[in-house]
């Protein structure tokens, strides 16, 4: 009900491509196409899309810029991977990403593990819910609380070589928000905007390990993240 307009259960979008905002759904993201076929094997599978930002509500209007991204799924017998391999460009012209809270890889968890239904929040060096976590720099941060008797949560973690350590917005109503872009809004230091020249690529990726157990003793984290990396580096 607090954002009745946005804030899915998985999203990676920005406030702000040369102006254009569509974290809150301002301006469209346009699927294009698939790239190749799905591939799939035991316990894991990948595809590949193409998207466009557009400069408009609907599909009239100009493309602003492309994304490619690569979605990983790796299943384990505890938890599920989910990782997100993007890579941003414009071959017509400069984009320029803004300094907002509302960037990067953001989730929005169910109503009753949020912390103010006694759900936690909890990041890689062990601080604590959104007071202790909001606009930290750090590999990862986890929502996690008991629904049905289990223990359930879903770890965001960041890839280590994107062009700069995530802030994470992380909020008390449910959400998280790995950004790498809001070194003010988010991080309290100076504004920071981002160019990426024409023909030039922005790469960006994140993971995600959704979990559940019988409690909170079976959650490993820091295994988590460590097994993301593995993923990504082709270990």
């Amino acid at each position: 009900m607090d954002h009745d307009t946005y804030h899915p259960g998985i999203w990676m979008t920005y406030a702000g491509i040369n102006g254009n905002d569509y974290w809150r759904l301002k301006k469209r993201v346009e699927h294009e196409r698939y790239l190749g076929k799905p591939e799939g094997g035991a316990g894991k599978g990948s595809f590949t899309v193409s998207n466009f930002f557009l400069d408009s509500e609907d599909s009239s209007g100009r493309r602003i810029a492309q994304e490619i991204t690569k979605y990983t799924i790796v299943a384990r017998g505890d938890y599920t991977l989910l990782i997100s391999e993007t890579e941003i460009f414009s071959d017509a012209s400069d984009i320029v990403f803004g300094d907002d809270q509302e960037y990067g890889l953001g989730i929005r968890v169910q109503t009753m593990i949020e912390e103010r239904y006694n759900g936690q929040i909890v990041n890689a060096e062990g601080r604590k819910g959104e007071e202790g976590t909001y606009g930290r720099s750090t590999p990862w941060c986890d929502y996690s609380g008991v629904l049905d008797g289990k223990f359930i949560g879903i770890n965001v973690m960041t890839d280590p070589l994107n062009f700069r350590p995530s802030w994470f917005h992380s909020r008390d109503y449910g959400l998280i928000a790995a950004n790498p872009f809001g070194r003010e809004k988010v991080g309290g230091g100076t504004e920071s905007n981002l160019l990426v020249k024409k023909g030039e690529k922005l790469a960006l990726g994140f993971g995600l390990a959704i979990y559940s157990g019988d409690s909170e003793a079976n959650i490993d984290r820091d295994a988590m993240y460590q097994d993301y990396l593995s993923v990504i580096r082709g270990e």
